[in-house]
């Protein structure tokens, strides 16, 4: 049986300097297979002279229609089993394609694959890990929610999400009126209609931080358009999901305060421990590990089980 295919779809509106490591990402996958599809929304620096430099990239220009359109535009012209939406910025990880051509599979229901992603600078300095994993259809749900109540996101990084074409043929296009929650509004439409997200760990993209970039303005400017997504979404729930999504968000809420009292005795104590190294000292005393313990008092069972799985992640 024949390898699965590859279409990339990039969608570029004056981001030209950054698709040349876009497009050797591709390359260095070394994959058979791959048709790169670069959909230029109207721009007006060197996007068409820089894609001319590369044979097997497939330039596609259009009038500035958004985000949303042009990316629908590129969907719409592949022709390759599996879709891969990296945007000019983001830059694949080697032996991505491979591990998703293996893992990628409608015979046993995987038509939809999600991996890690490492957050970059513009030069592509590493900056933090974003291990996403499973995508449990609730927890996606109330993404808003839990972003402004536990400070990170609950959904898959774009640029580590691999679908078959058949997802895309079956939900249709991206929502044009979005231009924050287009992702996040269509993995709610494929969680919605059945289809799963297979998790692999395996850091799949690079998602590139910088001043240009929709997520340099934080988050926050995302709340509003993620807000409405998932308020249509819980409102055209039948009752009963609607009673158990009301039963998950108690839940959600006493996981929040687990998680925020974590999160502020964990970093009240690396501050000590960074005031101590200052100091000369070889750590945080006694007094601030018993401060953390007292507020959050189920640390050193959690500090044991990341010391058994060989994850310290922190200390007492």
């Amino acid at each position: 049986m024949s390898p699965p295919t590859f279409s990339v779809v990039t969608c570029c509106y004056n981001q030209g300097q950054f698709l040349p490591d876009c497009f050797a990402a591709v390359a260095a996958q070394r994959y058979p297979q791959v048709e790169h599809i670069v959909v230029d929304d109207g721009s007006t620096d060197d996007t068409r002279a820089i894609c001319a430099r590369y044979p097997h990239v497939r330039y596609i220009h259009q009038a500035n229609a958004g985000q949303s359109a042009a990316l629908n535009r590129g969907f719409a012209e592949a022709t390759g089993d599996i879709i891969a939406w990296v945007n000019s910025d983001d830059y694949f990880a080697p032996g991505a394609f491979r591990r998703v051509a293996r893992e990628l599979d409608p015979a046993r229901g995987r038509w939809i694959v999600a991996g890690a992603s490492q957050v970059v600078d513009a030069a592509g300095g590493f900056q933090w890990l974003l291990p996403n994993g499973p995508v449990p259809w609730l927890r996606l749900l109330f993404h808003p929610e839990l972003y402004r109540r536990q400070g990170h996101t609950a959904m898959p990084c774009q640029p580590s999400v691999f679908f078959h074409r058949k997802v895309w043929q079956d939900l249709g296009p991206l929502d044009t009126r979005l231009t924050y929650a287009m992702d996040y509004d269509y993995w709610l439409r494929a969680l919605t209609r059945g289809y799963t997200f297979h998790y692999v760990p395996q850091i799949f993209s690079n998602y590139r931080y910088h001043a240009t970039s929709n997520s340099n303005q934080g988050f926050d400017t995302f709340l509003a358009e993620w807000q409405a997504v998932s308020d249509r979404f819980r409102a055209e729930l039948p009752a009963g999901r609607r009673a158990l999504a009301a039963a998950w968000w108690v839940y959600a809420r006493l996981e929040s305060q687990f998680v925020r009292r974590d999160r502020a005795a964990r970093t009240a104590l690396a501050a000590e421990d960074r005031a101590a190294a200052a100091a000369g000292r070889g750590g945080a005393g006694w007094p601030a590990r018993a401060r953390a313990v007292a507020h959050a008092p189920w640390l050193p069972a959690r500090l044991a089980w990341r010391r058994l799985r060989g994850d310290p992640g922190f200390r007492l």
